[in-house]
């Protein structure tokens, strides 16, 4: 009787115990909890859901895009209201398979954002649920586990291996431009005709006057008072044949500035020995001695 009566006023204390210390471990509240799937860049909101730590976000079987991420948000607060932090928040991810993957949350003032983005998870299957847990190091808060989502399908492998910048040179055309190489004109040279061609217009231009001259020289014979030319008119000729070798040499390898010197020096000397000449000329004309 004595060992019975002990055993049980044992219970009775290990009882007591434990309800002390269930109500003394304060569960978690949740404030301002909104799950929501929206744009990359947070423009467009297509689905949002708000809950407590006691009712989970009715979500039902949703589909994540490529292009789109769920965000979480929730403010922790204690039975008194004020900020709490938990030792531990992060959201658990588990498939159809048993592969489970956990991601922290990060808190700060007892204020939690946390969003998931399709591509993080590629070691999971299509289809995902997600669940919150909420822990304190030691008994004073009631560990706290809700379940956000059942069902989520997250898009294919290959949507979800395009980043940012292939979605937008697939969506907006943000393709980068072929390279620009300068492409130079054709050469003088390649543009001249062959040498025979040259050849043979060259040998026209000069043969032509020539050929004129020994046909009209019957007809200018005649009429030609042929005398010993004088010394102004030898000076002429002489002056304009350098003249035409200057422009010849010129044309083979003088510069400009290398040419001018010469050409004045020609130029004074035709002028000077054509003036002498013309007088001899007008002389002889009109029988002046």
């Amino acid at each position: 009787m004595r060992l019975a009566s002990a055993a049980a006023r044992l219970a009775a204390a290990a009882i007591a115990a434990a309800t002390a210390v269930a109500a003394a471990a304060a569960p978690y509240e949740l404030a301002d909890a909104k799950l929501s799937i929206a744009t990359l860049d947070g423009g467009s909101v297509r689905l949002s859901r708000s809950f407590t730590s006691t009712s989970a976000p009715e979500l039902g079987a949703q589909t994540l895009a490529a292009d789109e991420l769920l965000r979480l948000v929730f403010s922790v607060r204690d039975v008194h209201g004020e900020p709490a932090t938990p030792a531990q928040a992060s959201v658990l991810l588990h498939d159809a398979q048993g592969r489970t993957q956990s991601m922290p949350v990060g808190l700060k003032r007892g204020r939690a954002s946390w969003s998931l983005r399709p591509e993080r998870l590629a070691n999971l299957d299509q289809h995902v649920s997600l669940t919150l847990l909420l822990a304190s190091s030691d008994d004073t808060y009631a560990p706290l586990r809700l379940s956000l989502a059942t069902d989520l399908q997250l898009p294919t492998a290959p949507a979800v291996a395009l980043s940012q910048r292939e979605r937008n040179e697939e969506t907006q055309s943000f393709r980068p431009l072929p390279p620009r190489h300068h492409t130079f004109g054709p050469t003088s040279t390649e543009s001249m005709p062959r040498k025979t061609v040259s050849l043979a217009f060259a040998a026209i231009v000069v043969a032509v006057p020539w050929l004129l001259l020994i046909a009209l020289s019957s007809q200018l014979l005649p009429s030609l008072n042929m005398r010993s030319p004088g010394i102004s008119t030898l000076g002429l000729l002489g002056s304009l044949l350098f003249l035409e070798l200057l422009a010849g040499v010129y044309w083979w390898h003088l510069t400009l500035f290398q040419l001018l010197p010469w050409l004045a020096v020609g130029g004074a000397s035709a002028a000077f020995f054509g003036r002498s000449a013309l007088g001899e000329m007008r002389a002889a004309r009109l029988g002046v001695k």
